[in-house]
């Protein structure tokens, strides 16, 4: 009888490394499929979304927000320094989340300073 054990551990160690060079490419595939799916936004609108949201809660510091609202003058403060951070670190989606989110915050702090 024939020993076929060096062709049968062959196939198993092929068939591993078949299963892991396919497992590699489908998940760089899904990385590529997610930077096609939410392009990466210009330098110039990721500033001018963090000056909106500063432009904001200077705003909100006018009409007094600090002191009449400081829950959402803190939150739109925080968000704001958030959004500087991912700036000046490269987060490109985190950028305009935070800086919609700062504004949100420094919008709803102006009304409630307001009496609105």
């Amino acid at each position: 009888m024939r020993n076929y054990s060096f062709f049968w551990n062959g196939y198993k160690s092929r068939f591993f490394r078949l299963t892991v060079l396919l497992g590699i490419l489908l998940y760089a595939g899904a990385g590529a499929a997610d930077t096609l799916i939410a392009p990466t936004a210009p330098r110039a609108a990721r500033i001018q979304a963090v000056e909106e949201a500063r432009a904001a809660l200077a705003k909100a510091e006018a009409g007094g927000a600090e002191y009449k609202a400081p829950y959402e003058y803190a939150m739109a403060k925080e968000y704001l320094e958030l959004a500087v951070q991912e700036l000046r670190e490269g987060d490109q989606i985190g950028i305009h989340e935070f800086s919609a989110k700062s504004i949100a915050y420094s919008n709803l702090a102006v009304e409630k300073a307001s009496g609105g």
